[in-house]
C-alpha cells in the first residue's frame, strides 16, 4: 500500500509539473503570440505577390519556403500571383474594399500614397508580433524614421537586400562577344567605335548562321532605352528619372546639350536599322525573346544570366566598357547599394493581421530569410568559411540538378534557375555583405561575379553619386504629382519621336519650354531635397 501511494505521489508530482512545461502560449484573435506555430485555428492568409518573369515554379505553393511555413506554422496561403499589368491588378484589388488580400507583396509606387489608408498601421504591433523585425532593424540601424509617415504610422515594411554594393550600376550594356570574334572585331573602347561594331553587325553574317539579314544589331525597351545615354553622361537608372547625382547637386539631364546630342545619335541608329523599329512599343516579354533568341548584338540587362541561365550561353556576351568620347563626359548613373524597398503591407481590411505581421517576423529569422530570398543553401548562396559571410555560390550544372529533383522542381531551362525558388525582390531584408567567388573549374561565372567584371571595367570613377533612400514626404509627393501633371509622359513622347522623326532647332526649343511650364525645375528642386533630406 505504502508502495502504492508513492507511485501515485510521484504521478502526481510528475503531472503537475507536466501541466507546467505544457502551458500554453497566450493565443490572441487565433493566433498563438509565441513559439514555432502561429495558426491556433485554420488560418488562410491571401498573399497578393508580383512574380519574377524568371520563375518557372508552377506557383508560389510549390515553393520551399512556402511548403516549411505551411509545415511549422500550420497557415496555409492562397497567392495572387502578378506577372504583368502589375499596377492594373493592383488598382483592381485596392478598389474592392474588404475582399483585398491580406498581405501585399509588392512594390506599390504611387498606389500606395494614393491609398495610404487602405493599409494597417503596425507601429504598434510590431513589438510584439514582428519582434525579429525590430530587433533586426535596430543591430543595423535602420532609421525608423525612414519608415514612420507624417502621422506616424508605420504601414509598409523594408523588403530586397539591405546592402548589396552589386546593385550600384543597375543594368549594365552588354555586347556579344562570339559576334566581334567572328568578324575578328576588338571590343569597342568609343562611341565611333561602338557605331562602326553595330553598322558590321548589321551588314555582315555576325552570327555565322549563313543569313548576314537576320541580326538585330542593338534592341531597348521603353525601360532600358536610357542606358544607351551613359556615354553623353545624362543616362538615368531607369528611363522614368530624369535627373543625374553629381559631386552632390542633383542635375537635369532632359534638357541639357548632351541629351540632344543623344538623340541626333540614336536617331542615326534608328534611320539606318541599327536599333530595333519596334523597341518603343514592344513588351518587356518580347523584348526578353529576342535577346534570349541570340539574333541581338547589344541589349541592357540585369545580366546574361537572366535569359540563359548559370550556363556557357551566358558567357557569349559581356558587359561593354567605357564608350568614351571628346565632347561629352561618360557618367554611369547609380543605384543606391543599400536596398530601401517597401514591398510589404498590410491591409487594414485584414482580419488576420496579427497571422500576417508573425508570419513575417517567421520569414525573417536567420534561416528564413536565406530560404526565402535566395532558395536552397548550395544553389545560389552558401555560408562562407567565417560563417558569418554570405556568398554566392557558383555549381556545376549536376549541382543544380541534384538540388532541383530534392526539391521536386525538375524539368528547368537554365533561365535563371534560383527564380523557382525564392520570392523575387520582396523577401524580408537579409544581407549586408553578399561577395562573389570567382568561378572554379568546370563552373561557369554566376550574375554576381559577371556584374563584378563590369563594374570593373567601368571604373569607380565613371560612376554618378547615388540618391539617398529618404522618403519623398507625402504632402510633398502630392504637390510634385500635381505640379508635374504629364511631364514625364511628355518627355517619353518627345523622346520616341526625336529618335524616330530626328530633332531641329525648332523643334528642340519648343521641347526646352514646355518642359519648363510642366514644372521640371521643381522636379529637380524636390529630388535636391530627397537627397539631403531637407524637406
Amino acid at each position: 500500500m505504502k508502495k502504492f501511494l508513492s507511485l501515485i505521489m510521484v504521478i502526481c508530482v510528475m503531472l503537475s509539473f507536466a501541466s507546467f512545461a505544457e502551458v500554453p502560449a497566450e493565443i490572441e484573435n487565433g493566433v498563438y503570440k509565441t513559439g514555432l506555430a502561429i495558426a491556433a485555428e485554420p488560418i488562410t492568409l491571401r498573399v497578393a505577390v508580383s512574380r519574377h518573369t524568371g520563375d518557372q515554379s508552377t506557383s508560389y505553393n510549390a515553393k520551399p519556403f512556402v511548403t516549411k511555413s505551411v509545415a511549422e506554422t500550420g497557415l496555409n496561403f492562397e497567392f495572387i500571383e502578378m506577372t504583368t499589368d502589375v499596377e492594373a491588378q493592383l488598382s483592381t484589388m485596392l478598389a474592392s474594399g474588404d475582399d483585398m488580400p491580406d498581405i501585399f507583396l509588392c512594390s506599390l509606387g504611387n498606389l500606395y500614397e494614393k491609398n495610404m489608408a487602405l493599409f494597417a498601421d503596425l507601429s504598434g504591433m510590431l513589438e510584439e508580433w514582428a519582434p525579429t523585425v525590430v530587433d533586426y532593424y535596430n543591430s543595423f540601424g535602420v532609421n525608423w524614421d525612414d519608415l514612420t509617415e507624417n502621422d506616424g504610422s508605420i504601414r509598409r515594411l523594408l523588403t530586397g537586400m539591405y546592402s548589396n554594393p552589386g546593385n550600384i550600376p543597375g543594368n549594365l550594356m552588354y555586347i556579344r562577344i562570339d559576334w566581334l570574334e567572328n568578324l575578328g572585331l576588338e571590343m569597342p573602347t568609343t562611341i565611333d567605335e561602338f557605331y562602326d561594331v553595330l553598322v558590321a553587325f548589321k551588314e555582315e553574317d555576325a552570327n555565322g548562321d549563313g543569313d548576314p539579314d537576320n541580326e538585330m544589331p542593338l534592341d531597348f525597351s521603353n525601360g532600358n532605352l536610357m542606358r544607351w545615354a551613359i556615354p553623353f553622361g545624362v543616362g538615368s537608372i531607369s528611363d522614368w528619372d530624369y535627373y543625374i547625382v553629381k559631386d552632390g547637386v542633383v542635375e537635369p539631364t532632359v534638357n541639357t546639350e548632351a541629351y540632344r546630342a543623344f538623340l541626333e545619335w540614336f536617331h542615326q541608329l534608328y534611320a539606318e536599322g541599327l536599333v530595333n523599329p519596334e523597341g518603343f512599343t514592344q513588351t518587356g516579354d518580347q523584348y526578353n525573346a529576342n535577346v534570349k533568341s541570340k539574333l541581338v548584338g547589344c541589349y541592357a540587362a540585369w545580366s546574361p544570366h537572366g535569359f540563359w541561365g548559370t550556363v556557357p550561353d551566358a558567357l557569349e556576351c559581356y558587359p561593354l566598357p567605357v564608350l568614351a568620347s571628346d565632347e561629352y563626359e561618360y557618367l554611369f548613373p547609380s543605384n543606391n547599394p543599400v536596398s530601401m524597398t517597401f514591398g510589404f503591407q498590410i491591409a487594414e481590411s485584414s482580419k488576420h493581421k496579427e497571422a500576417a505581421l508573425r508570419w513575417w517576423d517567421y520569414l525573417s529569422s536567420e534561416e528564413m530569410r536565406w530560404l526565402t530570398g535566395r532558395g536552397p543553401e548550395g544553389l545560389c548562396w552558401e555560408f562562407a568559411e567565417d560563417g558569418v559571410t554570405h556568398q554566392v555560390h557558383t555549381y556545376t550544372e549536376e549541382d543544380a540538378l541534384r538540388i532541383f529533383e530534392e526539391y521536386g522542381m525538375e524539368g528547368f531551362d537554365w533561365t535563371m534557375p534560383g527564380a523557382a525558388f525564392y520570392m523575387d525582390s520582396w523577401f524580408p531584408v537579409i544581407d549586408t555583405n553578399t561577395s562573389y567567388a570567382p568561378p572554379a573549374e568546370g563552373e561557369v561565372m554566376v550574375q554576381g561575379w559577371m556584374r563584378k567584371l563590369g563594374q570593373e571595367a567601368i571604373g569607380e570613377e565613371n560612376f554618378s553619386d547615388w540618391m539617398s533612400n529618404y522618403v519623398i514626404p507625402a504632402d510633398v509627393n502630392e504637390k510634385l504629382a500635381f505640379a508635374t501633371e504629364g511631364m514625364s509622359d511628355f518627355i517619353v513622347a518627345f523622346r520616341a519621336d526625336a529618335i524616330i522623326n530626328g530633332v531641329t532647332d525648332e523643334s528642340w526649343d519648343a521641347y526646352v519650354a514646355e518642359l519648363e511650364a510642366y514644372g521640371y525645375d521643381y522636379y529637380i528642386e524636390v529630388y535636391q531635397a530627397k537627397l539631403t533630406n531637407d524637406f
